[in-house]
């Protein structure tokens, strides 16, 4: 009994089971019998409901581990099997992408690698683009073949828009302009033969300014394709060539003077949207110099020993001096010609009294002796010039030399410079940005490039400055890929994370922006 709870207790026992023990069960005398017994029945129930929700959550707990497992198990061998077949192209170790034209544009990371592509990489027909800000990536246009058809200008302005965006410009902020020039202007000596630091480099000519950049790139992903797929898309992109050449051959084609007449007609009523790819503004005769490097601030500069004179060491004083150098080489300067002027007014002065038989003979009286006199001087020269005519004539009769062949050293260089041209083209062709559900595809490629040249690609997010950290950024945007893709391509996809490849070669402080980017 216990009256303290309002209860007594009976002991209840199985009648069919003698071994099993007497089971106490407390009743509620304010209660009936009935509403006891229905009591009990509703805890059993709830319980029996609570085991069951258990037993459902721990199997779809079990359930769950194991697809995250297994596919843990296929990311993995995803990645390995990545790794096994991936073998990485040349330019991947420099900051590069792929012109909407399909020239392949590179850059470096710091001074070393601006140093090496210009000595390493830089060919004839290449060009050679830099921000007109101190301290930005050189960057590099490779042409198709070596010493082919002049770059087109879309991939000049996606160049330019590249150098400046890899620039401090990116950070601050603001828009800055670009320059180019061809392969041959580019030099690492100086004229003055001072020494130039790793990274820098020595512009002689005219530099070709573009427009200003805006600030805008995009995260792309390219695809490598086996031999097989690669076969049947370029297959695919002749014939959509064929199509579009028999859709360019209009009747406009056929008639030029009208299409010419239209241009001229549209210049006239449209003249604020015609396209202007640069301007030059640096003379043929004027130097260059190209420095790497942040500028310093006042506390590094404090630290720093200043020269005896200052403006030795300014841009503004060496570019001065190289001229003043180049002029002394020209000729005589201006300097040495009035001294010279100066002296023979003197003697005009002096002598002015005197005739000629005067002159002669006092010339004659201060002539130191053993000097030859000026007539024998002009029979020595005329005697040389007589052996000089004669060995002319002589050498004229003989046989003329073929000119000199090429040292084999340039040959092998311009063939394997062929030899590497027609291997970028084949790896290029390779690469898809557009992946059919049929493709067979052997591992993916982060692009880093301007937005502009994304145009073309399945999967792209744009990136402009922001304060966001270049990892999370990359983490976001592979997650809005693996949401609009196949299984084949979300699994190479996200092999991505398993190394900085998709994010190193974004600029700091980044801001990604894509339709459904954070939905769910």
């Amino acid at each position: 009994m216990a009256f303290e709870n309002n209860e007594f207790i009976i002991s209840l026992s199985d009648p069919y089971d003698n071994e099993t023990p007497p089971i106490l069960v407390p009743i509620d005398i304010s209660l009936t019998a009935s509403k006891n017994a229905q009591r009990y029945f509703v805890d059993k129930k709830s319980a029996a409901e609570k085991v069951k929700k258990t037993v459902a959550s721990s199997e779809k707990a079990i359930k769950n581990a194991q697809e995250k497992a297994k596919s843990t198990l296929e990311q993995v061998r995803v990645v390995v099997e990545v790794k096994k077949s991936r073998k990485a192209m040349w330019f991947e170790k420099f900051r590069w992408f792929v012109s909407s034209e399909g020239y392949v544009v590179v850059a470096g990371r710091d001074a070393q690698q601006n140093e090496l592509l210009v000595k390493k990489y830089l060919r004839n027909g290449d060009i050679y683009v830099h921000a007109d800000v101190r301290g930005a990536s050189s960057v590099i246009i490779r042409n198709k073949t070596v010493g082919g058809a002049d770059i087109p200008p879309k991939t000049l302005t996606e160049a330019a828009q590249m150098a400046v965006c890899y620039s401090n410009a990116w950070e601050a902020g603001v828009t800055a302009a670009a320059w180019w020039v061809r392969h041959e202007q580019v030099s690492r000596t100086a004229p003055t033969g001072e020494y130039l630091p790793s990274g820098s480099f020595m512009i002689r000519g005219k530099k070709n300014f573009m427009p200003p950049s805006q600030m805008v790139m995009g995260l792309g992903i390219l695809f490598k394709m086996d031999d097989e797929t690669t076969e049947r898309h370029l297959e695919i992109e002749k014939a959509k060539k064929a199509e579009n050449q028999l859709d360019t051959a209009s009747p406009e084609a056929e008639n030029p003077v009208a299409t010419r007449e239209s241009a001229e007609a549209a210049e006239e009523e449209f003249p604020d949207i015609q396209v202007n790819i640069g301007r030059t503004c640096v003379k043929d005769d004027e130097f260059t110099l190209i420095e790497v490097g942040p500028k310093l601030t006042l506390a590094q500069q404090k630290q720093q020993k200043l020269p005896v004179n200052p403006k030795e060491h300014t841009k503004k004083y060496l570019e001065e001096r190289m001229k003043e150098e180049l002029e002394a080489n020209a000729g005589p300067s201006a300097r040495t010609q009035k001294r010279r002027q100066r002296k023979e007014k003197l003697a005009k002065m002096k002598y002015k009294d005197q005739t000629d038989d005067d002159l002669e003979l006092h010339k004659s009286l201060l002539k130191p002796q053993g000097q030859v006199d000026k007539t024998e001087n002009v029979e020595a020269e005329k005697r040389q010039e007589k052996e000089k005519e004669k060995e002319k004539t002589e050498n004229r009769e003989e046989c003329v030399k073929p000119p000199p062949k090429k040292a084999e050293h340039e040959e092998e260089e311009e063939e394997d410079d062929k030899e590497a041209s027609a291997e970028e083209a084949g790896l290029l062709s390779s690469l898809t940005a557009q992946p059919l559900d049929l493709d067979t595809l052997l591992f993916a490629v982060p692009v880093v490039a301007p937005y502009s040249a994304l145009a073309g690609y399945k999967y792209r997010v744009k990136i402009t400055p922001g304060i966001g950290k270049r990892g999370k950024a990359t983490k976001s945007a592979i997650e809005l890929f693996t949401r609009q893709k196949t299984d084949r391509q979300a699994a190479l996809i996200k092999s991505l994370l398993s190394d900085d490849s998709a994010s190193r070669n974004l600029p700091t402080k980044v801001r990604i922006s894509a339709p459904q980017l954070h939905a769910k």
